[in-house]
């Protein structure tokens, strides 16, 4: 019973997050009060960001969002590498009362979504 609620759950966040990014190939404006989420390693941030990113590594968002993003409701756009991490960090806002999050996966796919 539990992997069955856990494969629709899976099934439904996936329709949410392809809702939110619009068709395939289809491009995506950020709301102007949105927060560009990297929660990669500061190594990796440095190597190559996507403009406007603010680094938050995933294993620190409990200690750190609150300095970064104070207000729950704001729009939240969280990516990675290959979206595990990224994944890992949107749970743990979501447990930390936020409510606006979306989670673009790895950054080629948030490069590929995200219109400048």
């Amino acid at each position: 019973m539990i992997r069955k609620t856990t494969a629709v759950m899976l099934i439904a966040l996936t329709g949410a997050l392809v809702g939110c990014l619009g068709p395939k190939g289809g491009k995506m404006k950020l709301p102007d009060n949105a927060v560009l989420l990297d929660v990669r390693q500061a190594d990796e941030f440095n190597a190559g960001h996507i403009k406007g990113a603010v680094l938050v590594p995933h294993d620190t968002i409990a200690e750190k969002v609150g300095a970064v993003v104070p207000d729950k409701n704001t729009p939240v756009y969280v990516y990675c590498r290959s979206g595990r991490r990224s994944a890992i960090a949107v749970e743990a806002m979501r447990k930390l009362g936020y409510t606006n999050l979306t989670d673009l996966v790895g950054m080629d796919e948030a490069k590929k979504r995200l219109r400048k």
